[in-house]
């Protein structure tokens, strides 16, 4: 097998010599590298707080008892405009304010107060997934996680504030990270509570700064956030909890109790000397380098690039007749012809150095959704785990399709839902204008393209165990996802996963998010590869 690789040469700055940008070879961080440690120091009295390394360099400052962000530069040049809030969402109706500028004399909104601060190097985790460092061709040495510093600020605020009983606080956590060698940071919140009554959380913004345009890059890891700006502010927040159906963003939480733990989504914040280039050559640039050199350090596993190879099974609706039929021979992959279809295809794969051979859609008898009956049929595991066997022998990693959420019909041909889903105590998602599930509106006939079934339900919770369950028992370590980012606003309150409309999404995100991390992480110890959307 012949692979390309690329050789980085990394020329180490001389010992005194400071990390610069474009100009000369021997200091640009781009060129030469600027390892140094992310450190945190604690200045002055104890109310100015620095997080840094050789690239970067961020300062929070307490005044009247509010943390704010005062300064953030890159190589000695400041970026901020202004002071702006480390968020603000609303709770129980009332909104707040966390963080910033003391309140004006018209700005009535509660503000939570600094309570205090703690740091270290080894409680980074950028996304939290399982990763080993030289799988699949990624690089052997990187670090995973990833070196650099996690610091986090509280911040409390009376429950009365906000309506939630006489005592206890609601203590607002955020959480920054810095890496080594990159010029950016993360940040997530965590919210928890004490108080008696439930909280109902809305209109919650992550990312906050008040920049010039383009100069900092607001990415994340959710399908349920959005950038944009607010009041001149640049922020990455919530999406709508349903669009066209109720105003108001997420994360939508519903009956939030005392002793639960909310923590929202990642928002990473790379901050940018080169300015932003237009064009298709974007990427090549130093602003598509300063990008690239920081999600190789918090995403290493898109280095992996595996030559894949799909075998596509044809038979399904509007496609050849059942097996047995007459013309259905060499159409269905569990049959003798495609079996032997099927095994000829891994060995040509591993003559010709592809590494994974994923078999698509229709594998046995079900169009497209390859969940359910299939996942949990023994004769199924049987017959796939001697193609995984006989793949393996090959140097070939073997996988499958799967239709996580969109087109998990019940009433469309062989989607394999289960057969209640159309009724309110099933799993399909519920329209809150209508009151009716998915499946009555009177454009959607089921299948792809206008209903799914509900992720944070039980039925889902089924179907990601079978799915893992024939990873163990066939030995698989592949997986074309699709469908994951099809989550649908569902107005359902008895499913199990949520409370109603506002957290649907929400929740059904965490569900598939959970389910990726299931991927990756194998029994034992390797990692599993997605890909798909």
């Amino acid at each position: 097998m012949v692979r390309f690789s690329f050789l980085s040469v990394l020329i180490p700055v001389g010992a005194g010599a400071a990390c610069t940008g474009v100009g000369d070879a021997t200091t640009d961080w781009l060129v030469a590298g600027c390892e140094g440690p992310s450190a945190f120091e604690v200045t002055g009295d104890g109310s100015t707080f620095v997080l840094r390394n050789d690239i970067v360099e961020r300062t929070f400052s307490v005044e009247n008892g509010i943390l704010a962000t005062r300064e953030l530069s890159m190589l000695g040049k400041q970026y901020l405009k202004g002071i702006a809030p480390e968020t603000h969402f609303e709770v129980n109706g009332v909104d707040v304010v966390v963080g910033g500028q003391p309140a004006g004399h018209l700005d009535v909104r509660p503000r939570f107060t600094f309570g205090g601060y703690r740091s270290s190097p080894d409680s980074v985790r950028a996304g939290g997934f399982h990763f080993v460092p030289g799988t699949r061709g990624s690089r052997q040495h990187v670090a995973w996680p990833p070196r650099g510093m996690h610091v986090e600020f509280e911040h409390v605020l009376a429950c009365d504030k906000v309506e939630a009983g006489d005592e206890g606080q609601l203590t607002l956590t955020v959480m920054y990270e810095l890496y080594d060698g990159t010029s950016g940071f993360s940040k997530r919140l965590r919210l928890e509570h004490t108080c008696v009554e439930p909280l109902y959380v809305f209109n919650m913004t992550v990312s906050v700064l008040n920049i010039a345009d383009k100069t900092v890059a607001f990415n994340t890891d959710a399908q349920v956030a959005e950038g944009g700006m607010e009041h001149g502010l640049h922020l990455n927040r919530f999406k709508q909890v349903a669009p066209g159906v109720l105003y108001g963003y997420g994360p939508g939480l519903s009956n939030f109790v005392a002793g639960e733990v909310f923590e929202s989504f990642l928002s990473t914040e790379i901050v940018h000397e080169a300015s932003y280039p237009s064009g298709s050559q974007r990427g090549m640039t130093r602003y598509g380098l300063e990008s690239s050199r920081f999600f190789r350090t918090v995403t290493p596993q898109i280095e992996q690039n595996p030559i894949v190879l799909q075998a596509v099974c044809v038979g399904g609706r509007n496609g050849v007749p059942p097996d047995g039929e007459k013309g259905s021979e060499n159409y269905w992959c569990y049959d003798e012809d495609g079996t032997e279809g099927l095994e000829n295809l891994i060995e040509q794969a591993g003559s010709v150095g592809a590494e994974m051979v994923v078999l698509g859609q229709n594998m046995n008898n079900t169009w497209r959704s390859f969940v359910g009956v299939e996942y949990q049929s023994d004769a199924n595991k049987t017959w796939f785990k001697g193609l995984v066997d006989k793949a393996k022998a090959r140097g070939v990693e073997m996988g499958t399709y799967q239709l996580l959420l969109a087109a998990r019909s019940a009433i469309a041909l062989n989607q394999c839902a289960p057969g209640d889903a159309t009724g309110k105590s099933g799993w399909d998602t519920l329209d809150f204008a209508s009151g009716e599930t998915c499946h009555k509106r009177s454009n959607c006939q089921g299948g792809p393209g206008c209903c799914s079934l509900c992720g944070a339900t039980e039925f889902y919770d089924d179907l990601r165990e079978s799915v893992l369950d024939f990873w163990e028992e066939t030995g698989m370590t592949v997986i074309e996802q699709d469908g994951s980012a099809s989550a649908t606003p569902c107005a359902n309150e008895s499913h199990s996963g949520h409370h109603g409309l506002n957290d649907s999404v929400w929740m059904q995100y965490l569900s598939v998010r959970n389910t990726y991390h299931d991927y990756l992480q194998r029994p034992d110890g390797s990692v599993g590869y997605v890909f798909g959307m």
